[in-house]
């Protein structure tokens, strides 16, 4: 189970994101945005995450869960930094497209990483509620964090970005730190790679609920 704790430590840092996110709408406004550009920003969000939705996913299934949490990590850190250092639109828009395709590096690979390591010690019964004891943490982490940030906020706008891009940095890497073989049934190359991006846009097509 040491390689669990290390998914638990991980996603309490991640959590203290919290700490730059909670002042998201004041901190775009501290730096002269407008109410349609903040919602511009978000609407970026949100249609990067769909677009990296399946190239994301079939990622994972190439190089390997670990490989991809960890990276999707590293990119939301970066995104963080990215603010915390911008001043304009353009910045905070890419900023918005980095965070958007770590969030999908992770999804479904966190839990799909959490599952692996339980079957390999034959504990996967364990799952459900080792993904609730992770969900808690993560919250416990937020509860944590959201008051801090605003505190922090008040003092200078930009720390809570800073803390929050060494925070899930040091998530990344411990993440990657997670003893995790990944067996890969297929050659890992650009064709198995955009074959499975192919058959993801199928199936996401072809079915009205993931659609």
């Amino acid at each position: 189970m040491k390689e669990i704790n290390k998914i638990y430590i991980a996603s309490f840092f991640q959590g203290l994101d919290i700490v730059a996110s909670v002042t998201f709408t004041l901190f775009f406004i501290s730096n002269g945005l407008t109410q349609t550009q903040i919602g511009l920003l978000f609407s970026i969000f949100m249609i990067s995450l769909a677009i990296f939705e399946i190239p994301t996913g079939a990622f994972a299934d190439t190089i390997g869960h670990k490989s991809s949490v960890a990276l999707g990590a590293f990119l939301i850190a970066i995104s963080f930094l990215t603010l915390a250092i911008g001043s304009d639109f353009n910045i905070f828009a890419l900023a918005m497209i980095a965070a958007a395709a770590g969030f999908a590096f992770q999804s479904g690979a966190t839990s799909s990483l959490v599952y692996d390591i339980l079957n390999k010690i034959d504990q996967s019964d364990q799952f459900e509620k080792i993904q609730g004891r992770i969900g808690s943490i993560f919250l416990l982490s937020s509860v944590v964090g959201a008051p801090l940030g605003a505190f922090l906020f008040e003092l200078n706008p930009r720390i809570p970005y800073f803390i929050a891009f060494f925070s899930i940095l040091l998530s990344s890497i411990i993440v990657y730190t997670i003893k995790w073989e990944f067996h890969q049934k297929d050659a890992i190359t650009w064709h198995t790679y955009f074959q499975k991006i192919h058959k993801g846009i199928v199936l996401t097509v072809t079915n009205q609920r993931l659609l």
